[in-house]
């Protein structure tokens, strides 16, 4: 693992053209971040982005206070994490690199669309948020959060349509044509730093695609509601004629002894009168 860390610092060192002399063996780890000694303008992000990454970024900036560019090798991670990390990045006006031989997929598209300027040399993948199938609503809270980020961050809007029509248990990787083509990769000549600021004749697709997105978690999440809202209606009523069977039955078990009683008393009377009758 420390080998292929190594290697990954070298190949940020050649893709930033810094020299292969700042990839020093020594190094210093915060979560799934690496600071190399003597580069500490470069950080890495090497792993998943879990719930305690934004507090292991917030750790290694204050470490390399001067670091201009994070590069990324990910799968992804939790979503809010990567928003999170996103927004320091995007306040920070941070560069991001996805070196050759790399990869940045789901999550952590985020994070490199957050970058003032990036690069993608490596792999860059994207799909669907997903998350529990019974909580619609919190999913669609996390869609409007990806959204309203992304547009934030200047990203094209051919990538977030790409984005909300690739399934979950898919991944979309961009070819290098498709990174040309859709206006990916983003220079110091190109500081877009919302959509809103450069209006786009995709625009209205991209909005179109983003409301239908929302309009399906929305649908999705008043029919799960329903459906809780259905089966509290139905607990009171089984409730209710539980208790009514019980009450019938308490009352049928009542009459059954009171007969019984009055059959019992009647056999007595019956035995009782022929040997009063011969007293007589």
């Amino acid at each position: 693992m420390a080998r292929r860390k190594t290697r990954l610092i070298g190949l940020i060192a050649c893709a930033l053209c810094i020299g292969p002399g700042l990839a020093q063996p020594a190094s210093r780890t915060y979560g799934p971040f690496i600071i190399q000694d003597g580069a500490t303008a470069i950080i890495l992000l090497d792993g998943e982005i879990t719930t305690r990454s934004a507090l292991d970024f917030r750790r290694v900036l204050a470490a390399a206070p001067n670091a201009k560019t994070l590069a990324l090798n990910s799968p992804g991670g939790d979503t809010t994490t990567a928003l999170l990390i996103a927004d320091d990045i995007y306040n920070r006006s941070m560069k991001t690199i996805i070196p050759a031989g790399a990869e940045c997929h789901s999550a952590c598209a985020y994070i490199f669309m957050a970058g003032a300027e990036r690069s993608a040399l490596g792999e860059l993948g994207v799909h669907q948020i997903s998350g529990p199938e019974d909580d619609m609503a919190s999913a669609q809270t996390a869609i409007a959060d990806v959204i309203d980020f992304l547009v934030r961050f200047g990203t094209p809007p051919e990538v977030m349509s790409i984005m909300f029509r690739t399934p979950p248990d898919d991944m979309h990787a961009f070819s290098a044509d498709e990174i040309a083509r859709l206006g990916i990769e983003r220079t110091g000549d190109k500081q877009a730093s919302s959509l809103r600021d450069q209006p786009s004749p995709d625009d209205g697709a991209a909005a179109e695609t983003a409301a239908e997105a929302k309009a399906r978690a929305s649908a999705e999440a008043e029919a799960a509601a329903e459906a809780r809202r259905a089966a509290t209606d139905v607990a009171p009523r089984a409730a209710a004629d539980a208790k009514a069977n019980r009450a019938a039955r308490s009352a049928a078990e009542a009459e059954a002894r009171a007969n019984a009683e009055a059959i019992r008393r009647a056999q007595e009377v019956l035995k009782l009168s022929p040997e009063h009758i011969q007293g007589q």
